[in-house]
């Protein structure tokens, strides 16, 4: 004597010995899968056996950006070349009297 649950047809298109035979097929094993109900049944069943759709994927060519400005690039790129000055080294004086190691004198009063 199966249960009305047994025979009932999910929207799968499977019965709950065709799902438990399913889950058993990848090596997992419910001990209550039989008394379990059947809608906790066909939510296991979901989120283990049937595949989910793939994310789509985002152009790889974006649409241009609506508030692109081409006078910030300039800009920026003015920026980037006074910051590049800046931080180069200044030569240093020819003079070799700089070079040599100077020796202050402190009073100790």
């Amino acid at each position: 004597m199966e249960n009305k649950n047994d025979i009932k047809e999910m929207d799968l298109g499977l019965s709950r010995a065709d799902m438990l035979e399913q889950l058993e097929k990848r090596r997992i094993f419910l001990g209550d899968g039989k008394d379990m109900p059947l809608d906790r049944l066909e939510d296991i069943y979901r989120n283990y056996i049937v595949p989910k759709p793939k994310r789509e994927r985002k152009p790889r060519n974006p649409s241009p950006d609506p508030n692109f400005n081409p006078i910030e690039i300039e800009q920026l790129a003015e920026r980037i070349k006074s910051v590049v000055i800046v931080g180069q080294k200044r030569a240093h004086a020819e003079n070799k009297s700089d070079d040599q190691a100077k020796q202050i004198k402190m009073d100790l009063d």
